[in-house]
């Protein structure tokens, strides 16, 4: 079961590691940069494509603003760290469990 435990807690670091990384935030600010030239770009345009098109960009910049508030680096970091601690504290008692 302890093992069970930690196995859990290191899931929880990798999937930390690879959606709040600070690699994924860089990219989401990469994207929110193109998206705005693009929202800027088909604002001058008086096409009715290009508007659905631009209210199409809006949407997907709320999304990404979203993503980038969701991976709160500080945050991240102590959840790991507290995630490790966890681990480190159960693993003498897994010890204990096979002896």
């Amino acid at each position: 079961m302890i093992s069970q435990i930690m196995d859990l807690y290191q899931e929880e670091i990798r999937y930390l590691d690879l959606y709040y990384s600070s690699n994924k935030v860089t990219n989401y600010l990469e994207d929110l940069d193109w998206i705005e030239k693009e929202i800027d770009r088909l604002s001058r345009s008086q096409s009715l494509k290009d508007k659905q098109v631009l209210a199409t960009f809006e949407k997907l910049k709320e999304s990404t603003i979203k993503r980038i508030h969701k991976c709160r680096l500080q945050e991240v970091l102590r959840e790991k760290e507290f995630l490790e601690y966890c681990i480190h504290e159960l693993h003498p008692h897994q010890l204990e469990a096979i002896v």
